[in-house]
């Protein structure tokens, strides 16, 4: 009886090793990172940590005799409790490191290049671009006030959501490198659109001329299943609002550009010669950080919905 006793006895000190180790663990490492979703990703790495130290428990078990001493008894429970807290830590830490600005932007812009540079069939799920997207939204919600730090992580939400329409599109029609005029005949068609309400496509490579300068280019319905993506083309002399549509890689040359609202996703779009029309419905912190972008020189990313 008294050695049943000692052996639950045994079993008890192990087991309240264990749980302490991992709340110390827990508790140093959430402190480390300062955020609750470290807590959040301890909560599925201790059932991974819980694993590996029954394992640890079995060969500790097997290599201390049954009839032990006070003395090695209390080693091997201070041995799990190690073992446990240092697990928990460094787990903490890796996750840490995992969500650093630099990390999701390297993260962000795997994806994104994994995305474009893949044939429909072997583009990444949906799945795995969201989850990068959540991890830059959650390390913008981080960082609201830091510069240039920001000023990427929004480059890089851009680029995910990019991604995302990019994923589900179908190619057009017309192969890359061709050129597509507009050329109407009669004076009602010279205002055009040049297409009306097309569908996920994806123009690629194309370069877009008219006769007519100031045609529109677009006319979408808003009964469309998915909004069209224009990557790496060159779009000259059109009238284009850019709203609901996706510009990857886009060169605009004596356009006239408009914004009206809806959804606004430009990444690495160029601008020469053109002028900007913001409708007066776009509100007006929207409307200042779209003029800012588009008074730069530099490439445009930008997103409408973190504009500023």
């Amino acid at each position: 009886m008294r050695a049943i006793l000692l052996s639950f006895d045994d079993d008890w000190k192990r087991w309240k090793a264990l749980v302490f180790g991992w709340l110390s663990g827990t508790l140093i490492g959430a402190i480390f990172s300062g955020t609750d979703a470290s807590l959040d990703t301890l909560a599925i790495v201790s059932l991974v940590s819980a694993f590996l130290v029954f394992v640890f428990m079995l060969r500790s078990h097997q290599a201390v005799p049954a009839v032990s001493n006070g003395r090695a008894k209390s080693k091997r429970a201070f041995v799990q409790f190690a073992y446990l807290s240092v697990t928990a830590l460094m787990m903490t830490i890796i996750e840490k490191l995992l969500r650093t600005p630099e990390s999701v932007h390297a993260a962000a812009e795997e994806q994104f290049g994994a995305t474009l540079n893949s044939t429909p069939a072997f583009r990444p799920p949906k799945a795995k671009i969201q989850a990068v997207q959540s991890r830059v939204q959650q390390s913008l919600i981080e960082h609201p006030n830091q510069g240039e730090v920001r000023k990427t992580l929004l480059s890089d939400y851009a680029m995910m959501q990019a991604a995302l329409v990019y994923s589900g599109s179908v190619p057009s029609p017309h192969g890359p490198n061709a050129t597509i005029s507009f050329d109407p005949k009669l004076p009602l068609e010279r205002k055009g659109p040049m297409w009306r309400n097309i569908g996920a496509y994806a123009f690629e490579g194309l370069t877009f001329k008219t006769s007519a300068p100031g045609a529109k280019l677009l006319e979408l319905s808003s009964l469309r299943s998915a909004d069209p993506i224009f990557k790496d083309c060159k779009i000259d002399e059109f009238s284009v609002d850019l709203g609901d549509v996706v510009w990857i890689n886009v060169r605009f040359d004596k356009c006239t550009l408009s914004y009206a609202g809806g959804p606004l996703l430009l990444i690495g779009v160029r601008t020469e010669h053109c002028t900007l029309e913001i409708r007066e419905r776009v509100g007006p912190d929207l409307a200042n950080a779209l003029k800012s972008v588009f008074s730069s020189s530099e490439a445009i990313t930008f997103t409408s919905q973190y504009p500023t």
